[in-house]
């Protein structure tokens, strides 16, 4: 067993939901990294961490787009709640939108 987890184990699973200033949390960082393993495993651990939103009202859906990471995007879109889907849907339009008007969208 790796070191992400024996510390994910060995964590309480409300310590995971803990955020930073940003009102990011570990999700967010393992997201960013695109470490999809990783992220099934805080996931697993505590389900309710893909419906956590940073004090910018994005969720780690977000970030998995934003990042390019399309598997965990998929993976992500398949845990979170259907409300923050929808704010997703509208963020992912927009996004892709001005990135077609740039040349296209990368995925």
């Amino acid at each position: 067993m790796g070191f992400v987890e024996k510390l994910v184990e060995f964590m309480p699973s409300d310590k995971l939901a803990l955020q930073d200033s940003d009102g990011a949390t570990a999700l967010f960082k393992t997201v960013r990294a695109g470490n999809i393993k990783a992220v099934k495993l805080l996931v697993n651990k505590n389900p309710s961490l893909p419906n956590i939103c940073n004090r910018h009202d994005f969720a780690s859906l977000h970030s998995a787009v934003r990042y390019g990471h399309k598997e965990l995007t998929l993976y992500l879109l398949s845990v979170t709640r259907a409300l923050i889907c929808i704010s997703f849907l509208k963020f992912a339009w927009n996004r892709t939108s001005a990135q077609s008007t740039n040349g296209g969208v990368s995925w």
